[in-house]
This record gives C-alpha cells, structure tokens and sequence, in this order.
C-alpha cells in the first residue's frame, strides 16, 4: 500500500513543477515581447528560394571586350581562376567541383564567364538562410573580388534574380498571375529604379503597345477559366515575349523571350520542377551580399502581401513616368507589403536617391489620404500600422494619424511590437502630440499584460498556499 509521505511528496514535485513552469511564463510576460510585424521580412508564409547571378568586372575586361569577344577570354579566365582560389584559400571546409565551390553548409556558388564580367550563380536559398550566410559570403565573395580588382558595375553585367516557381508560390496559380500582373503594374523597378536596361531587360510597358494589349487580353481569358497558368505562360511567351528590343546578334543565341525585365523561360522549358523559376532581370550588379539580401526581403514581402489578397488585380498600363512618379510608385509597393522606406529606398538607382516620396515629402495630402481611410468603418489597424511605418519624416501629420487610429484600435488587433514602436514615435516628438500618443500607447500597453498577469498572479498565490499553507 502506497505510503501517505511518499502520496505528498509526489504531489508537491507535481505542484512545484507546475509553480516552475508558471514562473517562467510570467517572466517571459514581463520581458519585452519581440514580436515581428506581419510582412516585415522576418517572419514569411512560405519558403520560397531566390538565386544569385553577381557580376564583377573591370576596366582591363571591358575595354578588352569591345574589341573582341575571343581577346578578353584569357583575361576574364584568369581572373575566374584567381578568385576560385582567393576564395578556396578563405573559406575553411570548402571545396571545389569543376568551377562549383561547396561550403560546409551545403551552399554553393558557381563561378564562371558572362560577356564583361566574371558572374557567380548561387544556390537558391530562403531569405532566412541567405541572412545567415550573408557575412560569409560578403568576406569570401565581395571582399575577395574587390583584392583582386574585380568590382560590381552599374552599367556592365547585371544582378538578376531567380525565384523559384514551386517554393515562392506553392502551386498557388492566382499567386503567381497576381505577381506578374503586380509587376506589371510597376515599371518604375526596370524603368529606372532598380535598373533600366532596354537591351537586356526591358519592361512589358516598352514593348510595342500591341504586345502591351495582348497581354492584358491573354490575362483576362485566364482569369475567365479559359487559360490555365501554363497555357497563359506559353502564349506570353510566343504572343507578347516573342519580340524585345536586344541587337538581332543577340537573339542568335537565345530566342527574345529572354531578354525581358521578367522573364518566364525557365517555366515554360524543360527544366525539372525544383530548378523552374521566374527571372528578374532588371538589377543592376550588386554592391555586396547585403544588397541582395535587402531586395529579396522586398520580394517575399511583396509575394505574401498578395497571398493575402485573395482576388485578381487588375492590369494598369503605366507608360512614360516622371521620376517623381517613378520613386512614388515605389514608394507604394514597398510600404503596402509592409516594408520600410528607409530600409528599401537604399535599392535606389543613383539617380533617384535624391528624390523623396511624395507622402513622406506633402504630409498635408497624406494625412488626407489616411484620414479617408480611418473613416472607413472596416479598416484594420495592420493597414495603418503599414502606412505609418513607411512614413519617412515623424511629423505632427503622422502623429495625429498615429492617435486617431489608436483610439479605434481594438488591443487584440495590436502587436506588442507595433505599440512600442509607436511608444517610440511619441517620445522622438516630444511636443503636447507626442505625449499623447505616449500617454495612449502606455495605457494600451498596460491592458495587453494585465490579463495574463492577474491569471499567473492567482494561479501562484492558489498554488503557494497548497504546498505551503498558511497556519491558522
């Protein structure tokens, strides 16, 4: 028979285990949560792979490239085979096969010639494994490249990036037309921003304006359910992809539908299914790995933005935009996937680095904007909380957006996260605005522990007083 003592002291371990466990729940509720925003790089829907072509070149390479094509071959091969060895020497547990590069991590890098420059495929990987390997590869790639006088060149060469088909969009048809579609509707990225390129990477928008149409006509009959997504994919191949504006010498060598901004070949051919991807071919060569990681944030950012869509977008022919227009439109496509202007307008084309948005820059017209929006009795607060991180300048017309839409916030709605960033607006402004949005965000942050709190603190005084009774 089991011994009352022995009954007691496994009830108490029970009860300690259990005071344990609620103790570090109720730690953990007094630390500061670090919950991400929704869409905000860190945190994705799907795990889609992006690969790599970097470009390096230099001035020896170049000049010698416009004389000949088969005279630059020994100049560009030598510097292929000084930078497969710097980087062999660097990198510890590394390997070589043919002119692949393993790491110990499984990533390779393949390094091989382009016309003008030395190019360097990666294997496609997810933006979380890329964030990792970032530092390793800026050390054995980019720095090791720029010894060897090999540099990334706006001009010459190009940073294309691949997205893979299957990872990115989960055999989500509506998905992937949205995103062509989306990319459609923004042609500022190839007409300037990231990088105008007419010859290897023009936009749908610089076609001839019967392609344009076609376009626009072959999506509606998909979205009617008389194309599926490989019927649509095919006619824009051969109906809208089957002229571009590359020299006739090019096309000698790959049919048109290559040289577009973005390019669908490697869907449509007869590649294996983990190695079909869609190709954006309108980046300029990255400066380094940081780069690159920042454009492809900006990519699942954008693709999980449209996931939550739901419904087609509608095709908008936008031709012959101001530069103004230009970095407004990108304004519009970083900041409604969540993202933030001061991070992504660091992709800027020189050229436009100069210009600001013009909701960052006319807070009196945003203000209005978001105003029309507040009004709207089924607006969410993920939707304002996007405007307002977007917003380049704090200024009393964000302030006032910030406390308006506070006030009708419900605090299930609002990250942890979220109130503390706008805790932090309130105090950068410190004026009679800030305050009260200080004084908001306080209040709201009290109520999203109170609850939790008042439930452990019952549960450890029931709990303290059943091991350890208070004698009468």
């Amino acid at each position: 028979m089991p011994n009352i003592i022995d009954i007691f002291n496994k009830k108490q371990s029970l009860l300690f285990g259990i005071l344990v466990a609620l103790l570090f729940s109720y730690s953990c509720s007094l630390a500061p949560l670090n919950r991400t925003p929704a869409n905000e790089g860190q945190t994705f829907s799907s795990l889609a792979t992006f690969g790599a072509e970097f470009t390096f070149t230099n001035r020896d390479i170049i000049r010698e490239s416009s004389i000949s094509y088969d005279q630059v071959r020994p100049i560009r091969k030598k510097a292929k085979d000084d930078l497969i060895a710097t980087i062999l020497k660097s990198c510890d547990g590394c390997y070589l096969d043919k002119n692949f590069i393993y790491y110990p991590n499984g990533i390779w890098i393949d390094v091989s010639l382009d016309p003008s420059v030395v190019e360097v495929r990666m294997k496609p990987v997810t933006v979380e494994e890329f964030e990792h390997f970032a530092p390793t590869l800026q050390k054995d790639l980019f720095e090791n490249a720029k010894n060897l006088g090999l540099l990334p060149d706006p001009e010459y060469g190009g940073g294309h990036i691949h997205i893979g088909l299957e990872s990115a969009f989960e055999n989500d048809d509506l998905l992937f037309r949205n995103f062509m579609v989306d990319f459609f509707n923004h042609p500022e990225i190839a007409s300037g921003i990231w990088k105008e390129d007419l010859l290897n990477a023009p936009h749908l928008t610089k076609l001839p304006n019967e392609k344009i149409n076609r376009f626009i006509e072959l999506v509606e009959t998909f979205d009617n359910g008389k194309l599926n997504l490989w019927d649509l994919l095919w006619a824009i191949t051969n109906e809208v992809y089957d002229v571009n504006l590359a020299p006739k010498s090019w096309s000698e060598d790959a049919s048109p539908d290559k040289y577009q901004a973005f390019n669908i070949r490697r869907i449509v051919g007869s590649f294996a299914k983990e190695e079909k991807t869609a190709e954006i071919r309108c980046s300029k060569a990255q400066n380094d790995a940081f780069e690159f990681l920042a454009q492809i944030k900006l990519l699942q950012n954008r693709i999980n933005y449209l996931r939550q869509l739901g419904h087609p977008i509608r095709p908008v022919i936008l031709k012959n935009l101001s530069p103004q227009q230009k970095v407004d439109n990108y304004f519009d496509y970083i900041t409604e996937s969540g993202g933030n202007w001061r991070m992504y307008k660091e992709l800027l084309h020189s050229e436009y680095k100069h210009l600001t948005p013009e909701h960052a820059r006319n807070g009196t017209l945003w203000k209005n904007e978001m105003l029309k929006k507040l009004a709207q009795t089924n607006i969410e607060w993920t939707e304002i909380y996007r405007e307002l991180k977007g917003v380049d300048i704090i200024s009393e017309d964000v302030l006032e957006v910030t406390t308006i839409a506070l006030k009708n916030a419900k605090i299930e709605t609002i990250e942890y996260q979220e109130l503390s960033t706008i805790f932090n607006y309130g105090h950068w402004k410190n004026d009679s605005l800030g305050k009260n949005i200080v004084n908001m965000t306080e209040k709201k942050l009290e109520n999203y522990n109170a609850f939790p709190r008042k439930i452990i603190r019952s549960c450890l005084g029931a709990l303290m007083n059943l091991i350890w009774p208070v004698s009468k």
